[in-house]
């Protein structure tokens, strides 16, 4: 019998109308494909994905059947996680009743879960200062972040009592041309009264028969505690102020910014203020004699004997020994001014 030309045709073609050749050809490559594609590692899961296993997830840990990372190592669950047992928890997984229910939460970033809306959250604002209006507190935050308020034992003594004394370094730099100390003054004060801080300030500077320990005020020298212009304290009285060390350095303006730049000596810090003072408040006799003709002059072949602040420090903040000129050029550096309110 003879085979009809369509039916073998039929028989040679595999398929969708493939010859059998073909068609076992692209059979082949379908296998081959299938086992190429079977072998690829499935893809990593995201931060807080669904997880059996560590190897699934991008971030390399998987706790309590989600994707994950070791808060106490990141130091962060940035930007919707709490710390939770040391490891990072979506926020709407902690419920909570009290503030109390929250403390289990690991402080990150400077802020303190809360509880809100019945759920431990981290707060979107934390407040600049801890003020509670009370004159007879010391008011501060916590490295916690949480607020302290300090009583002052000497709150009602009419002698003792002052309402807490302002502090700044200069948003400008000037040369030692200031106009002597009274001239240095009405630099504080101009600055203090266009920053609108209101108050009578007075310049952390000496000459040769004054000082800040004689020159300030008595209700400066008896009050307390000294703050920055934005609330920091940086002592709580003079004695502490006068110790050598102070608790904040005195870093920020009459306007709330950084000091200005000022570098008066080579490998010096990144600001100077003139003081010819001691951190105890006293005239620094190793220069006030040769202090610019007393804060008078800026020329620069004038000869003297300099050390300048540091307002970045705590510690040899009135008199950085580390920079220190004698010479003819001190005179017309530039540097910054210590302002205090009297």
């Amino acid at each position: 019998m003879q085979i009809p030309p369509d039916a073998q045709l039929s028989a040679d073609l595999g398929p969708a109308g493939c010859p059998s050749t073909h068609w076992a050809g692209r059979v082949v490559l379908a296998v081959l494909v299938f086992t190429t594609i079977s072998c690829l590692p499935a893809p990593r899961r995201a931060f807080f994905a669904s997880c059996a296993t560590s190897d699934e997830c991008e971030s390399g840990a998987c706790h309590n059947s989600l994707c994950t990372v070791s808060c106490v190592t990141s130091n962060t669950c940035a930007p919707a996680g709490l710390c939770v047992a040391t490891y990072c928890t979506p926020q709407a997984t902690q419920p909570c009743k009290t503030p109390v229910d929250c403390l289990h939460i690991a402080v990150l970033a400077g802020q303190t879960a809360i509880c809100a809306g019945g759920l431990c959250a981290l707060p979107t604002v934390v407040k600049p200062n801890c003020d509670d209006a009370n004159p007879c507190t010391i008011d501060s935050r916590s490295a916690a972040g949480l607020c302290e308020h300090a009583t002052q034992t000497t709150c009602g003594n009419a002698a003792a009592e002052s309402k807490q004394k302002r502090v700044f370094v200069t948003s400008k730099t000037y040369t030692a041309a200031l106009g002597g100390l009274a001239g240095a003054d009405s630099i504080c004060q101009a600055l203090a009264d266009a920053a609108k801080l209101g108050g009578v300030y007075r310049a952390w500077l000496s000459g040769p028969t004054a000082a800040p320990v004689n020159r300030f005020s008595q209700s400066c020298r008896d009050g307390g505690p000294f703050v920055l212009v934005d609330g920091t304290v940086i002592a709580k009285d003079w004695a502490r102020l006068t110790s050598g060390t102070l608790v904040k350095a005195i870093a920020v303006t009459e306007l709330g910014a950084p000091p200005p730049a000022a570098n008066p000596c080579p490998n010096f810090q990144k600001s100077a203020a003139w003081t010819a003072t001691l951190e105890n408040g006293s005239a620094n006799t190793a220069q006030i004699n040769n202090s610019c003709a007393v804060w008078t002059t800026g020329a620069p072949t004038f000869t003297a004997q300099l050390a300048w602040g540091n307002p970045g420090a705590t510690t040899a903040w009135s008199v950085h020994s580390t920079c220190a000129i004698l010479g003819a050029t001190g005179c017309g550096k530039l540097a910054s001014l210590y302002c205090f309110e009297q």
